[in-house]
């Protein structure tokens, strides 16, 4: 069976603009080579190997798609620094300069 995915993804890769119009359009003009190309075996394959064909085809686009989709997608960052936990005694104290007798309330 052909890797229906690597062919893609190098097709998706060249496309400019890569938009979802566009890999559509790649996609139905994937799906009609792919039933001409099958036509044109000699011999005919029987209906299960074109429909495992067209299977493997689609599970491919889908697989693209999401890939696609999920490259658009906003990222966020790998490493978000995060704040120390505190108390508000700590940060009080932290703030009364060094030497001072502050009397508890």
């Amino acid at each position: 069976m052909v890797d229906y995915y690597s062919i893609l993804t190098r097709a998706v890769a060249s496309l400019s603009p890569n938009t979802r119009e566009q890999r559509r359009d790649l996609y139905d003009r994937a799906h009609m080579t792919l039933v001409d190309k099958l036509r044109a075996v000699d011999p005919t394959l029987s209906d299960p190997a074109l429909n495992a064909e067209r299977a493997a085809l689609e599970a491919a686009i889908q697989r693209v798609e999401r890939d696609a989709l999920r490259s658009a997608a906003p990222r966020r960052p790998a490493h978000v620094e995060r704040l120390a936990p505190f108390s508000l005694s700590s940060l009080v104290w932290r703030s009364i300069p060094s030497g001072r007798a502050v009397s508890r309330i």
